[in-house]
């Protein structure tokens, strides 16, 4: 008969995995987009809970916004250029400052 920590150490380590799959794929998209995000997030203004920026700004960040999207589209990683759209959508939904972009990738 089979101890518990014997019973279920297969999910356990399947669970490990799949919990550094998942930071090795945020710190690649991180890396990646880094440059952009950062300079859209200097354009926000006010509140660091909502996202406004003056509408003197508002073609580089709508530039920016796209580049972030596009970006994110092919994000280096294993080899392979992985889509990682709905990845970004959870990892800014889990922001507590930028949660406001996670509609912009869906």
């Amino acid at each position: 008969m089979k101890d518990i920590n014997t019973l279920y150490q297969g999910e356990s380590d399947s669970v490990t995995n799949a919990s550094n799959e998942m930071t090795a794929m945020y710190n690649a998209w991180s890396k990646y987009v880094a440059d952009t995000l950062e300079k859209l997030i200097s354009y926000r203004k006010g509140n660091t809970n909502q996202w406004f920026f003056d509408i003197s700004n508002i073609n580089e960040v709508k530039a920016l916004i796209s580049d972030l999207q596009e970006m994110t589209t092919h994000i280096p990683f294993n080899n392979q250029n992985i889509n990682m759209t709905k990845y970004a959508h959870v990892w800014f939904a889990g922001s507590s400052s930028n949660y406001p972009l996670s509609d912009l990738f869906k």
